[in-house]
């Protein structure tokens, strides 16, 4: 992995700012920072208004593990048009996944009501198992991993002091990524992601012109690239910005019309 706000890395971004890219962001941990209450999380003014200038140069978009309507709202004056929730799980037909995951919060949640500090998010399409508020984590994340064994056709993913629980056939953020990327006609794509469900994405490095970006060192990750944290995403749209508006300015008829007559001296 390398940094990818490193000055040997300028010209992997300044070469995605003059290419047809999408970009592509998770939201958690990514575009915010990770709260102890996920409803209390909203984007920082001055991040908001980065992707606002970032829209206008980009075609944009947000895969994240959220239910998309709670994405959308969290994104108002953003700008980003296009929203896909559930991992991923919003591109497919979602009449078979709901009743997947209306049987099995009805299998695990008696069990979990009575773990002190655990409390399940229905998210229609998946389910999220929060430990994070338990006195006792590690005994927590045990019970939840032993309720989640009764299920079938069951995709499971660890997150940060919670567990995901993903219909197996489910559409992922990688699909997502994919499909975005083909109708917006777009040749390239820049994600940034910090979590289990992002390696989705991150894998499609052999197979896409895809800059795959980790929040946070880690050599397990397939990502080729990094941040070492989430405060750092503000530079990176800053710079994204930056090198967008060089290369719009370098190809307008007056830079060209300069262009030309410098070349004719």
């Amino acid at each position: 992995m390398s940094y990818i706000l490193s000055p040997r890395n300028r010209t992997v971004l300044s070469r995605f700012a003059r290419s047809k890219g999408l970009v592509a962001f998770d939201f958690d941990g990514t575009l915010v920072p990770i709260k102890e209450d996920p409803f209390q999380v909203w984007i920082a003014p001055q991040t908001r208004a980065l992707l606002k200038r970032l829209c206008a140069l980009y075609p944009c978009m947000v895969i994240s593990g959220r239910a998309r309507d709670d994405v959308q709202r969290r994104l108002r004056g953003t700008g980003i048009p296009c929203v896909v929730g559930n991992h991923g799980a919003d591109l497919g037909d979602s009449r078979p996944l709901t009743d997947i995951v209306s049987e099995w919060k009805a299998l695990v949640s008696p069990g979990l009501s009575k773990i002190p500090g655990v409390w399940l998010e229905d998210k229609q399409l998946s389910l999220a198992i929060h430990y994070r508020q338990s006195p006792h984590k590690a005994d927590a994340r045990r019970s939840i991993l032993r309720a989640a064994r009764q299920l079938t056709h069951l995709r499971l993913v660890p997150a940060k002091l919670a567990v995901n629980l993903i219909p197996e056939n489910a559409p992922h953020k990688g699909m997502a990524l994919v499909e975005y990327q083909t109708r917006l006609a777009c040749d390239t794509a820049l994600f940034v992601g910090d979590d289990v469900t992002d390696e989705d994405v991150f894998s499609l490095n052999g197979r896409q012109k895809l800059v795959g970006i980790r929040v946070g060192q880690k050599q397990a990750s397939q990502a080729k690239f990094w941040l070492n944290k989430q405060s750092e995403i503000d530079e990176l749209l800053r710079v994204l910005v930056a090198l967008r508006e060089q290369s719009v300015s370098s190809h307008s008829p007056e830079s060209a019309r300069r262009h030309a007559v410098k070349s004719r001296a």
